[in-house]
């Protein structure tokens, strides 16, 4: 007997459905025997009927999807244009992205795709993480994602969906090894929450309660990291950046207080006593001890941050500087710690990266002559941070002090702290041709020049 005996086609904003009725005549016996009689196979076995009712009647039209109807009563409904057909598999650009979510790396069933520069992420393993809750009608192959008062549906496969009864665009979703896959782009755009592409290391970071900031001229890191009181490498982790260069326009996630790195008591091996002294501020202090101003304040039970002259604070002696693992694998001089190697290299690399390598290896040694110095503090990263008479070093400034290292300022630090000096004494060097005081060149004997820098004893 005629399984179909009639159809129409449906065109709802460039969306092509072919409606198709069944034969109300078939007895159950008829229908049972046509498909099977096992509800697992049964639909698969009438979708692959009006799969090929459709190729032979319309084998030039593009539907985007087929519902089979019994009278006024829908059977079901499924797309046609499947996501995996082999049209549509040359398409896909990456099936190994990661996933970020909230400063964790996340290790879903199913690994979100990219295709066509779009980036699909299974549904319901992200509602977990987003505080949504995800169903689905088998029966209408229809998918729902609820949060809070948004309620989000739509058909596998179809370009449309419906938030709170209202149709509104979507990149196509689709199903992969039966996981429903939808644009993260689109998520995001519609439950609250920021999304940020990689396309350097194929990594999704999603930020589920932090804010957004587009990159102006004169935003560094640094500066970002002092206006919304975060640290430079929480942003780094946030955005998933690999280094510290960002663009005018770029769009950065700012980590809220529940997404960064804990900088609390615990933190800290041991303090010592400072007391305040005429013109100090927390974010002078915060600079000098390179700490931050909330550990200053969480340390000192502070709710304000007014100081006042002969205050007594506690100031953090030890502390973890979230050292990269690679400085752990070099071999380090006796008397010397790998913070000393991290920030040697760090301000090297701040005030030297395009000079020559004994120009690296020059400045590494000023700041180890100081350390000897009885004029100055007497370690490496007090140096380095020393406001005395001053900020002694424009990286302070600038914020360029953050910026990592590379190969050449970590080697020159190195042969610095084993006792490979080229500049003998001197404790002072500029760049005359960017120096805006003459106070050294007044005031200090000249010793040798090194590509763009003097050097002073």
């Amino acid at each position: 007997m005629q399984l179909f005996v009639n159809d129409k086609i449906e065109n709802n904003n460039g969306q092509t459905t072919l409606v198709l009725y069944l034969n109300p005549n078939l007895t159950l016996v008829e229908f049972a025997s046509e498909f099977g009689y096992s509800n697992s196979k049964k639909r698969e076995k009438l979708n692959e009927s009006a799969l090929e009712y459709a190729k032979s009647k319309y084998p030039d039209l593009k539907l985007n999807a087929i519902k089979i109807m019994l009278g006024c009563m829908l059977v079901t409904s499924f797309p046609t244009l499947r996501p995996f057909s082999q049209s549509y598999a040359q398409n896909i650009t990456s099936n190994n992205v990661n996933i970020v979510i909230d400063n964790k790396l996340q290790n879903f069933e199913q690994s979100p795709v990219l295709i066509d520069g779009i980036v699909y992420v299974p549904i319901r393993a992200l509602a977990e993480h987003i505080g949504a809750s995800v169903w689905f009608n088998s029966t209408s192959n229809t998918v729902g994602i609820n949060k809070g008062d948004t309620r989000i549906a739509f058909v596998i496969g179809s370009s449309v969906a419906r938030k709170n009864g209202v149709q509104v665009p979507m990149d196509r979703s689709m199903s992969i090894n039966n996981h429903t896959m939808v644009s993260v782009r689109f998520l995001s755009e519609h439950l609250g929450f920021t999304a940020i592409w990689n396309e350097q290391t194929k990594t999704i970071t999603i930020n589920t309660s932090g804010k957004n900031h587009v990159v102006q001229p004169g935003d560094t890191l640094w500066r970002l990291s002092r206006a919304y009181n975060v640290s430079i490498d929480d942003l780094k982790r946030a955005n998933n950046l690999t280094s510290d260069t960002i663009i005018v326009g770029q769009n950065l996630i700012i980590p809220s207080k529940s997404n960064v790195t804990n900088t609390t008591n615990s933190n800290f091996i041991n303090t010592t006593n400072y007391t305040v002294q005429a013109g100090d501020t927390l974010w002078r202090l915060s600079q000098r001890y390179n700490t931050s101003v909330d550990t200053l304040k969480s340390l000192n039970n502070l709710t304000s941050d007014v100081l006042m002259v002969g205050q007594i604070l506690k100031i953090p002696t030890q502390s973890t500087d979230n050292i990269p693992s690679e400085f752990y694998s070099y071999n380090i001089p006796s008397g010397y710690t790998v913070a000393d190697l991290y920030w040697l290299s760090r301000i090297v690399h701040a005030e030297s990266e395009s000079e020559p390598y004994e120009g690296k290896l020059a400045v590494a040694n000023v700041i180890l002559n100081r350390v000897k110095s009885r004029d100055f503090p007497n370690d490496i990263k007090s140096v380095i941070f020393d406001t005395t008479n001053g900020v002694q070093f424009q990286p302070i400034s600038n914020g360029t002090i953050y910026n990592n290292p590379n190969k050449e300022s970590i080697n020159a630090a190195l042969d610095a702290l084993r006792g490979i000096n080229n500049i003998e004494n001197a404790l002072f060097f500029l760049n005359p041709s960017t120096a805006t005081s003459p106070w050294i060149t007044n005031n200090r004997p000249f010793y040798k020049k090194i590509a763009n820098h003097d050097f002073y004893l």
